[in-house]
């Protein structure tokens, strides 16, 4: 009897931890695939909001393919969706013109409507791995050559895969210039809609700096 009852509880704890934190090759939050084909009747689409700029809006479709998120089409709608909170975004559009830009698909908005994500709640949990795996991230972080883990809590929509039903947030660490090499942490995070955490892999990302 002892053994059931220790094996229930075991399984209800381990239901409860919290994600450990995984240091993975350096990749994108998103990597660019760019493969969607719209029609040219109406097609309904799920995804969300990218500011390409203060002036422009897009919107991205992403697919999850085992540990990476692709974003499959980025379309840039004939007039911004507003107001916007944030969420997951179901669009009805209408192709204009493919190919611009060489990947970006412009089409006529017909209507929306968004589903809220539980981007605070999403937050907390994010600062409660954190808070818990403190050692382990500044560990991480320190072995790749930083001084430790340095941001200010902003959680970054990346994508939402409507398929898996997952959403992907990217927190960022202060940047460190090397030469011509720009080198920054980031955490790549993996939640459901309503906030709970299911896995966080911290990158470093590495960019060529462009000489002046």
């Amino acid at each position: 009897m002892r053994s059931v009852i220790f094996f229930v509880v075991a399984a209800l704890l381990s239901g409860c931890t919290t994600p450990r934190l995984v240091l993975m090759k350096p990749a994108l939050p998103v990597v660019p695939a760019d493969n969607l084909v719209l029609n040219d009747s109406d097609t309904t689409l799920v995804g969300t909001i990218t500011m390409l700029s203060d002036k422009m809006q897009a919107f991205d479709v992403v697919r999850i393919r085992g540990d990476t998120a692709f974003r499959v089409g980025r379309v840039l709608l004939d007039r911004a969706i507003e107001p916007y909170h944030g969420g997951i975004i179901r669009v009805r559009l209408r192709p204009i013109e493919k190919d611009v830009y060489g990947y970006i698909t412009k089409a006529e908005l017909l209507e929306w409507s968004e589903e809220p994500l539980a981007r605070d709640e999403t937050r907390e949990a994010v600062e409660d791995v954190l808070k818990r795996q403190n050692r382990r991230l500044n560990h991480l972080v320190k072995k790749e050559g930083f001084e430790g883990w340095e941001s200010d809590g902003t959680l970054q929509l990346e994508g939402y895969d409507p398929e898996a039903e997952i959403a992907i947030y990217s927190m960022s660490s202060r940047a460190v210039s090397e030469g011509n090499l720009e080198r920054q942490p980031i955490l790549v995070v993996w939640a459901t809609p309503q906030g709970a955490i299911l896995k966080v892999n911290l990158t470093i990302l590495n960019r060529i700096l462009e000489r002046r």
